[in-house]
């Protein structure tokens, strides 16, 4: 399995919570070299079927991408597959 866009293959679930589930993934060979990270972390996020609510959520989550704060996970970036939202994230140590 890959994100949406293809830049990461899903490579092994980690965890499951009330939002969705948890994987690593590793950059895919077809990456751009400029591609930001080799490993990171995917939250996949059911999404509601309601079009006005899928907006917000993917809003909300753009909002993230660049935050650099110790407080908060580090999004680099977020994508829509059917009724899947794609949260790629920088692994934490």
């Amino acid at each position: 399995m890959a994100t949406p866009d293809g830049k990461y293959l899903i490579q092994a679930f980690l965890g499951k919570g009330s939002e969705g589930r948890i994987y690593t993934a590793q950059a895919a060979p077809t990456a751009p070299l400029t591609f930001p990270l080799a490993e990171v972390v995917v939250k996949v996020i059911n999404m509601p079927r309601d079009a006005s609510i899928q907006r917000e959520i993917l809003e909300h989550q753009k909002k993230l991408i660049g935050l650099d704060c110790q407080n908060i996970v580090n999004v680099l970036d977020v994508q829509i597959r059917e009724n899947s939202c794609y949260i790629i994230m920088v692994i934490s140590s």
